[in-house]
């Protein structure tokens, strides 16, 4: 094995991978490793596969320019041929899942896994204490929240980009106007051509929700016609009584649940909750008499829940209880 390998396998390994993407990668390396031309290819799936420095706030940096610079965005290059480019593109997809998830969050164990299925299709399934960020066949990024799933096909073929989606994902798409991207949950259908948008349905809430930060989408709903959105609204769809809701939101308070440190400066206190429901995946409920013009400024990173709202108990009057998933908030 050449030092350019044994650099690999060692930056690899100590990213604490899941069991899938390990064997995969020995898988890999048995069949390919010693040949130059398999070995810089190796090196060049890897480096592009790895997104830079772990520092949260130089993440942060690059994701607020990666949103401003959403129009110039460009549809991906045609997939490389070849047997050994095809092992490395499943390769890099279960890295981008699994090592740079973790390199770029900060997570250490991610606990993401990922299933190959037969008919070509990719599962991506993430842990209730993990979250993680990758990169579609299409170049399209996906940050998925804890306890998610995603299914994407191993190629976009025909004219139509299809995913499924449960739980919780901030969508990064490249534009294609000729191939339309689209998610479908349980309850709700979303169709853009190239945005930024948070996509919400967990399988034991009552409801999904759809928050547009760029662009524009189209969401349908059960019984329902489509909706078109603009940046900063979002829309609720109801599961048990098919209504749907929508209303003019700040989408900064649902799109940063990623970062490894979050700054949340002078915020109501009605917009801190918004973002802790994201970014701890919990739900509030708040009872109406609770003051919610309070304005706080926190800074979050790896803190316990229970932290955060014992903090904001000191400054404003309020008492919680956790019970069924939910967290209650009552007036002190």
């Amino acid at each position: 094995m050449t030092k350019k390998t044994k650099n690999i396998v060692s930056d690899f390994a100590n990213n604490d991978m899941p069991a899938e993407v390990q064997e995969q990668f020995r898988c890999w390396l048995d069949e390919h490793a010693g040949g130059e031309a398999a070995e810089e290819q190796l090196l060049e799936e890897w480096n592009a596969a790895k997104l830079g420095p772990v520092n949260g706030a130089a993440y942060e940096q690059s994701f607020e320019r990666l949103m401003q610079s959403m129009p110039a965005v460009s549809s991906a290059a045609a997939p490389k041929k070849g047997r050994i480019a095809r092992l490395a593109a499943s390769w890099r997809r279960m890295a981008a899942v699994a090592a740079v998830c973790g390199v770029v969050l900060g997570l250490g164990a991610l606990g993401a896994r990922l299933f190959l299925k037969p008919e070509n299709g990719v599962f991506v399934v993430t842990g209730e204490d993990s979250k993680g960020r990758f990169v579609l066949p299409d170049g399209t990024q996906v940050w998925l929240n804890y306890d998610s799933r995603l299914y994407y096909p191993e190629s976009f073929d025909g004219d139509l980009r299809s995913v499924r989606l449960e739980g919780e994902a901030l969508f990064n798409v490249v534009r294609d106007a000729s191939k339309p991207f689209r998610v479908r949950t349980s309850l709700m259908e979303v169709e853009v051509l190239g945005t930024v948008f948070d996509l919400k349905c967990y399988e034991h809430l009552d409801y999904a929700e759809l928050v547009l930060v760029s662009g524009s989408v189209k969401a349908t709903c059960a019984g329902q016609l489509p909706v078109t959105l603009c940046p900063d609204e979002r829309l609720v769809a109801y599961r048990n009584s098919k209504k749907i809701d929508y209303q003019a939101v700040d989408a900064n308070n649902y799109n940063k649940w990623m970062f490894e440190t979050q700054k949340l400066d002078e915020m109501r206190l009605d917009a801190v909750f918004v973002n802790l429901e994201h970014r701890y995946n919990v739900e509030f409920d708040i009872a109406d008499d609770v003051g919610l013009e309070a304005r706080l400024t926190l800074s979050l990173r790896s803190e316990p829940l229970e932290e955060i709202l014992d903090a904001i108990a000191l400054v404003v009057p309020i008492r919680y209880e956790s019970s069924g998933g939910t967290i209650f908030i009552t007036r002190r």
